[in-house]
This record gives structure tokens, C-alpha cells and sequence, in this order.
């Protein structure tokens, strides 16, 4: 029973450098483990880690957060202003890149009819569309120049 309170105890513990680890972008399980094992090695091990900006900037981005381009602090990718520095931010740049058109406009886009292209979007033809939030289907202009994403 002692031993068992032991070993409750000790893995509630190695989650302190576990998530220490984590916040610095390293893998959260085998810092848990190295904690459950030798906690009294682990915890200041975590605390002096570099942060690994490279994990940290995927996270980030994988979240939908931004870098403001004037300020360089993140901010969600859908903030219209800077809540740190105040500036308005530019309109989203893929949008740009990547314009994408209706279904009707796709066909005339690629000459096809209107059906065709229902079709293709049905079939999955178009891994990149996607809907606004009224609903209507969006394909990127990207999918119809490559031949729906073959």
C-alpha cells in the first residue's frame, strides 16, 4: 500500500518538469518518464532547457496564431488589429495567393458545366475547397490548375 501511495505520488510530480519541458516545445511523455524515475534530476534539467523556437512556431502556427508584421508578437491569425502594438494588420496574405472561386465561376474558369464540376467537388476532386459560413463552396483557384488536386 506504502509503495503504491509512492508511486501515485511520484508520477503526479514528474508532471511538473514534464510540462515545464513541454512549454519549451520538447516532447511531454519521455520528460513525464525521465520525472516519474528521477524527478530531484528532471525538474532542474527542464528548467534550465533552452526553449525550442522551431517547435514553438510550428505550435503556434498549427493554432492559427500569427506574427504581427510590425511588432513581431503573436497574435490569432484572424485579429484585425494588434493587441500589442495597435496596428492594423493586412489583409490574410494566402487569401491573396490563393484566390479561390464559386463553383460557377470555377467551371468558367476551366470550361466545364456547372454539373461537371459539382461532380468533381463530390467526388473529392477538390481536396483544397472548403465552405464559407453561409455555406457556399470555395474551390482554390490552385485545384482547377492542377486538375482538381491529382
Amino acid at each position: 500500500m506504502q509503495l503504491l501511495i509512492v508511486l501515485l505520488i511520484a508520477a503526479s510530480l514528474a508532471f511538473i518538469p514534464a510540462t515545464i519541458a513541454n512549454n519549451k516545445g520538447r516532447e511531454f511523455f519521455p520528460w513525464w518518464f525521465l520525472g516519474f524515475l528521477l524527478f530531484i534530476v528532471a525538474l532542474p534539467l527542464s528548467l534550465a532547457l533552452k526553449p525550442d523556437e522551431e517547435s514553438i512556431e510550428f505550435e503556434r502556427a498549427r493554432r492559427g496564431m500569427a506574427k504581427c508584421r510590425y511588432c513581431a508578437e503573436y497574435i490569432k491569425g484572424e485579429a484585425v488589429v494588434c493587441r500589442f502594438c495597435g496596428r492594423d494588420q493586412p489583409a490574410n496574405e494566402i487569401d491573396a495567393l490563393y484566390p479561390a472561386l464559386t463553383v460557377t465561376q470555377a467551371a468558367e474558369h476551366v470550361g466545364y458545366s456547372t454539373a461537371k464540376v459539382q461532380g468533381m467537388l463530390d467526388a473529392g476532386g477538390f481536396p483544397h475547397a472548403f465552405y464559407e459560413e453561409d455555406g457556399q463552396v470555395l474551390i482554390p483557384v490552385v485545384d482547377l490548375e492542377t486538375g482538381g488536386g491529382d
